[in-house]
């Protein structure tokens, strides 16, 4: 007994001897869930007077950015940023400061993706975990009547003796412009087009003027197409009754 006392007071004492110590308990990484919240936007393509989000499309970018909510108790400046993309690691855009995340859409209209950030400190331990789902929507073009904020739908009325105007707003496609799309408008069977190809987007119908026992029905179509990606396309229909 006093032989096993005296080993137990000789390993302690070379340890004290050469500066060694005995392995403690790391100390408690602070908590940082739910002190940041996760904030997203798009470059998809959306016209300067929209009102709404520009939602992603497949080939669209995405920033996604962690925002603090409130002060941490240490300097935010020893967190790790690990960012996942579909429950994979984004190597190069994790790292110490870096709040923000960039990536590029694959996936198509109707899917998602799933982000998550980890937050690390100086010990990498992770200290907190934020998701969030970014849904993929497929391109639109709305039918603007003229001063009219509200979209054409289905069916339109017009009458006689009346320069009749539409514009066509393309939403979420993946352009800087609207000069990287292709407009081309079918009037009654008839294919349109601009001697000057400019405001292809704008369409313009002269109705003459006379007095009709009974309304035509006339069918526009709309195919609003990107020039370098042929999965991005649109296509509107719409009766136009003349009255």
């Amino acid at each position: 007994m006093f032989k096993k006392i005296f080993s137990q007071i000789l390993i302690s004492s070379l340890l004290i001897t050469f500066g060694l110590a005995l392995p403690t308990q790391s100390p408690k990484a602070e908590d940082v869930s739910g002190n940041f919240i996760l904030v997203w936007s798009s470059d998809s393509y959306v016209p300067s007077n929209y009102q709404g989000k520009a939602l992603p499309t497949r080939l669209s970018r995405i920033k996604v950015v962690a925002l603090p909510i409130k002060k941490l108790s240490a300097d935010q400046t020893w967190l790790y940023y690990r960012w996942l993309l579909d429950g994979q690691v984004a190597g190069r855009d994790s790292g110490q400061g870096k709040s923000a995340f960039n990536f590029l859409v694959t996936r198509w209209g109707g899917d998602s993706h799933e982000i998550e950030l980890q937050t690390l400190d100086s010990q990498e331990n992770v200290t907190g975990r934020n998701f969030i789902s970014i849904p993929v929507v497929e391109a639109e073009t709305l039918l603007l009547p003229p001063q009219n904020d509200y979209a054409a739908k289905n069916q339109i009325t017009a009458k006689t003796g009346q320069e009749f105007n539409l514009l066509a707003t393309p939403l979420f496609f993946h352009i800087k412009n609207l000069a990287e799309l292709n407009f081309e408008w079918n009037f009654d069977g008839q294919i349109l087009s601009s001697t000057d190809q400019k405001n292809l987007n704008i369409f313009t119908l002269k109705i003459p003027a006379g007095n009709l026992t009974e309304s035509l029905m006339r069918q526009l179509k709309l195919d609003v197409s990107h020039k370098t990606d042929q999965f991005q396309r649109t296509v509107n229909d719409l009766t136009i009754e003349i009255k």
